[in-house]
């Protein structure tokens, strides 16, 4: 089967300089955060005095209790300072006594954490929470259930605001989710790992050596696809049906080959039978169906062919036959029907027959 190649850099999911802008981008954010929250509580205690230095200072010492970078120029707190102005609308104000310039909030009890949002503000405030709740119960993401309840108590005193307005198809609670940080951590850090797979056709683990290169989710279910050290190929293995991960200290081969972003272009899923070859589908729906297939298509190839007068229509797609396929169209049942080509009309029929005969049975 012909796959993809990969271009100029690996842009599938997540490429090495991606990654490592973002770990930039979210230390830098941490360590503003934390330089605010330190000048805020200066700022606020009239009962001291702090010059530009003495920020610094206070700012350096919870970075390194942090073990963050630390501030080396005084430009830093002063456009700090800017910032807290402009972005939240308090007031510093200075006064200088002989050489020293002193820096404080304008008004007593003046703090950039007790700023009343509005009320667009909290409902976009909560709906952002909401979304965020996609995530709570999968691995990596477990800071999110203390950050949802703190401003829950901080913002949300509403209780109307509070019901979900939105839900999602996820179940962080698939068997296999307890190696997800591993996996995907072994993408980033470039880490071979000997991977034991228990197959449903087998009564022992299968040992694998992987190169991981890929986490894909596919309904509800995740997998990995990386490089098949022994048989020198790419493989895609269900996360649910992985025994135990061992990390092992072979080279790592690099993704130098496959753009994941094409390489499931041509598939509805995430499987590759060996010797399919993307084929051109046509299928009749009944009009009963028609109006959400043509609304929800089988795949980004499907093109509408003939829409009959009885509703009814006609499409194609163009896609490498697999089993989520076959699923799809059984599951149609009497409302869709594969009209070529040929052999696969053929299989099709044949997986009917068979289940028809259950019954009969």
């Amino acid at each position: 089967m012909a796959v993809s190649k990969k271009k100029s850099t690996f842009n599938a999911f997540f490429t090495s300089e991606w990654i490592l802008n973002l770990y930039k981008s979210m230390a830098n954010t941490k360590n503003a955060t934390v330089r605010e929250i330190i000048l805020d509580r200066c700022l606020s205690d009239w009962n001291e005095k702090y010059t530009i230095l003495n920020l610094m200072s206070a700012c350096n010492r919870r970075l390194e209790e942090e073990k963050m970078e630390l501030i080396t120029s005084p430009t830093t707190i002063r456009l700090d300072l800017n910032n807290m102005e402009t972005h939240y609308g308090v007031q510093i104000e200075s006064w200088k006594v002989g050489r020293n310039v002193y820096y404080r909030y304008a008004r007593k009890g003046m703090s950039i954490f007790h700023m009343q949002l509005k009320e667009n503000e909290l409902q976009l405030l909560n709906q952002t929470m909401q979304l965020f709740s996609r995530f709570e119960g999968l691995p990596h993401f477990e800071w999110l259930e203390e950050l949802n309840s703190r401003l829950s108590s901080q913002f949300m005193m509403n209780p109307a605001n509070k019901k979900a307005v939105v839900a999602f198809d996820e179940n962080p609670y698939v068997e296999g989710m307890k190696h997800y940080r591993t996996l995907y951590q072994s993408i980033v850090k470039r880490q071979v790992l000997q991977i034991h797979y228990q197959s449903f056709k087998h009564k022992t683990p299968f040992v694998y050596t992987i190169h991981p290169y890929f986490l894909k989710q596919y309904n509800n279910r995740w997998f990995l696809l990386g490089w098949y050290e022994e048989w020198k190929e790419i493989t895609t293995l269900p996360l649910d049906r992985i025994v135990q991960i061992k990390k092992v200290d072979n080279k790592y081969k690099d993704n130098e080959e496959y753009d994941f972003n094409e390489y499931f272009k041509n598939v509805i899923g995430v499987s590759f039978p060996k010797g399919n070859e993307l084929m051109e589908i046509h299928l009749w729906i009944d009009k009963q169906q028609w109006p959400y297939i043509k609304t929800k298509p089988l795949h980004k190839s499907q093109k509408l062919v003939t829409e009959y007068e009885d509703g009814a229509a006609e499409i194609s797609i163009n896609v490498i036959p697999n089993f989520e396929l076959e699923s799809k169209i059984l599951g149609q049942g009497m409302h869709m029907k594969v009209l070529s080509p040929a052999l696969f009309k053929e299989k099709i029929q044949t997986q009917i027959n068979l289940a028809l005969k259950n019954y009969l049975q």
